[in-house]
């Protein structure tokens, strides 16, 4: 029996992100379902993490039976909650191939996965909405479709209710924050780290509530020691003046201001965020009973908000239509899209038991072939193969460490 190589094994443990709470440029953080992951996409990951990977092994296995290179067998598996999928190849049809035919080979993969992501982008920009008109139209903000019931917005958030705004960020306009309600929405919950990303203005209060513990906040009490809810801490909005504790709600209903000089009275103040699990959120919305917009006070962290609130961008123009279907469907479009682009990443770094090492390879050989024909000097084995196979392994030693060290640190990240 020939041999065969396996060209890749694709397992969802990571995802591609950028850390902007921890200002780290960018890490692999480890999809653990209930922390990282909401358990409320569990399905929606297994579909678009199996629907990526085997688009991708297809990439590879169209390329191969284009040149004339023999499938062995080809599959997908779940490991846990982790699916994935292989395709393995003739080997010695494999290194009987041309470079340029075998460079096809390997790069098909990651193509396909491009390819992949710009349709899902399409979908996600407008192409979704089209595909469901005219049963379901824009809701000119994200309408809320679910509510877990361990949230503390259960019961006070209806379904069918449309989210506006939050804080100062309207969801139904295209700036640099997101270019869909959606996008808006998931940004501000896990990308924001303090009120002053997503306050544009601070309100004018007077008096200070003080009782000892308002402002004693910490990781193991991000919203204060203060046993009375309505208490916060607020800090000046042009940070001149010592926080001070005031009633939350109270506050609200004052002026708003962009400095001290804009207040009558006291001074223009915003809440107190040190910690991005103590925030206090603002959701304007209009419920469904009512034309007037409703604002609804949110004290926690944001993360845990876009846990237990899923949200859609389209609503059902009639009512007898199932007000989650668009949300189901964004959401898995978003986890293909996101998954894509991180098949298109990984698989193009140089590291171990990625398409990237073979890519470097394949041009290394194609780079030696080319200098060895020039000068007339074709041989078994030169110098500068040696040296040529000698960065390769190098290469794919300090890439491969990287992506290692990249996730261990995301996971003492989390721990800690």
């Amino acid at each position: 029996m020939a041999p065969t190589v396996q060209i890749a094994v694709h397992l969802g443990v990571v995802s591609v992100t950028d850390t902007t709470e921890t200002a780290l440029p960018l890490v692999l953080r480890p999809v653990i379902p209930g922390i990282t992951l909401p358990t409320v996409h569990l399905v929606h990951y297994v579909i678009a993490l199996l629907l990526c990977a085997g688009v991708h092994e297809l990439g590879h296995a169209i390329a191969a039976v284009r040149a004339n290179v023999h499938i062995r067998r080809a599959g997908a598996f779940l490991a846990v909650v982790w699916p994935g999928a292989f395709v393995e190849l003739d080997q010695q049809q494999l290194d009987r191939a041309a470079v340029g035919a075998r460079l096809r080979i390997v790069c098909a993969g990651v193509w396909h996965n491009a390819v992949t992501a710009v349709l899902a982008w399409l979908l996600v920009h407008g192409g979704l909405s089209m595909m469901l008109w005219p049963g379901w139209v824009p809701a000119e903000g994200a309408m809320v479709v679910s509510v877990t019931s361990d949230s503390p917005l259960y019961g006070r958030l209806p379904l069918r209710s449309v989210v506006l705004e939050i804080d100062d960020v309207k969801l139904n306009i295209i700036d640099q924050i997101g270019t869909t309600p959606l996008a808006r929405w998931t940004t501000i919950l896990t990308a924001t780290t303090s009120t002053r990303d997503t306050y544009s203005a601070g309100f004018c209060a007077a008096g200070n509530l003080d009782d000892g513990l308002c402002c004693e906040m910490s990781s193991l009490f991000p919203l204060g020691e203060s046993p009375d809810t309505h208490l916060f801490c607020f800090d000046a909005f042009n940070a001149s003046a010592a926080p001070r504790c005031l009633d939350l709600h109270d506050v609200f209903e004052h002026p708003r201001c962009q400095s001290d000089a804009d207040c009558a009275e006291g001074l223009c103040v915003l809440p107190s965020s040190p910690f991005s699990a103590g925030r206090v959120l603002r959701i304007l919305h209009h419920k469904p009973t009512s034309s007037e917009p409703t604002t609804l006070v949110y004290a926690g962290s944001p993360t845990d908000l876009w846990h237990h609130v899923q949200v859609s961008a389209l609503r059902p123009r009639w009512s007898w239509l199932p007000i989650s279907l668009p949300a189901q469907l964004e959401t898995l479009v978003q986890y293909v899209f996101a998954f894509s682009m991180a098949f298109c990443v990984l698989n193009s770094l140089p590291a171990y038991h990625l398409d990237g090492i073979h890519m470097l390879r394949l041009m290394v050989t194609s780079l030696e072939f080319f200098l060895a024909t020039t000068t007339n000097s074709i041989a078994a084995e030169t110098p500068r193969s040696i040296w040529a196979n000698r960065f390769c392994n190098v290469t794919s030693f300090l890439v491969t460490i990287l992506l290692v060290g990249s996730v261990l640190g995301s996971v003492l990240l989390l721990i800690l």
